[in-house]
């Protein structure tokens, strides 16, 4: 049997309101039933109170076997299980666990009052550009220019550059929509990698895009 035994205080709160022979007989009761497991013939009032202390000593009593048992398994095995080590989560350096990597900084190249501390809206639509700012009646031509760059595998990289085609489209075809459609068709047709001003617009000479004033070597950027 076990000789020691947890005496809870919620026990002498409980004896508190009864006699100090009620308290004395329940308390002899307690130690006898924990150390021995006998159970002695109590008063009503004692009885009752002991019968509440009694849970208390059976849990208490299970809790300590369930640990001696486990203690004599170990032995049993050598001792006790070693603890395993936790695998660190993070790679150890000379200098501490390095910090978690950084998200790379995206400038979407937008164009917006500095002192506005709103950030630009992050793009969105085709290829994860925005293509709001393209007029309705421009769209068609616009997006035709747009898929034809792309199968030439020269695709856009910011939305800065991507309006700044369009204005270039807007300023050729003096904001005309029918002559902007002409005017992507027209590079289209030639396998141009630039827009220019329409040919038979040139004071009626034919043109080519040199005559816009634009070298070659530029045409990537628009």
């Amino acid at each position: 049997m076990k000789d020691t035994f947890i005496w809870h205080k919620k026990w002498t709160d409980a004896l508190s309101d009864f006699d100090k022979d009620v308290r004395l007989e329940v308390r002899e009761a307690v130690e006898d039933y924990a150390f021995t497991g006998n159970i002695q013939s109590l008063k009503s009032n004692s009885k009752m109170a002991f019968n509440f202390m009694r849970q208390d000593i059976d849990r208490d009593t299970d809790r300590y076997m369930s640990i001696v048992k486990r203690n004599q398994q170990n032995g049993a095995n050598g001792g006790r299980p070693k603890k395993q080590e936790d695998k660190p989560k993070k790679p150890s350096g000379f200098f501490g666990n390095p910090d978690k990597p950084k998200k790379p900084h995206i400038d979407y190249d937008y164009d917006y009052d500095k002192n506005n501390n709103t950030p630009p809206t992050p793009p969105k639509g085709g290829d994860g550009f925005d293509f709001s700012f393209v007029e309705e009646n421009f769209k068609d031509a616009f997006m035709e220019w747009i898929e034809y760059k792309k199968q030439r595998r020269e695709s856009y990289v910011s939305q800065k550059s991507l309006k700044m085609c369009y204005n270039k489209l807007l300023k050729l075809s003096h904001s005309n929509s029918k002559n902007a459609k002409e005017i992507v068709e027209q590079s289209m047709a030639n396998n141009w990698a630039g827009l220019f001003e329409l040919q038979n617009k040139q004071n009626g000479k034919a043109g080519s895009p040199l005559h816009t004033g634009i070298l070659i070597a530029d045409l990537n950027k628009w």
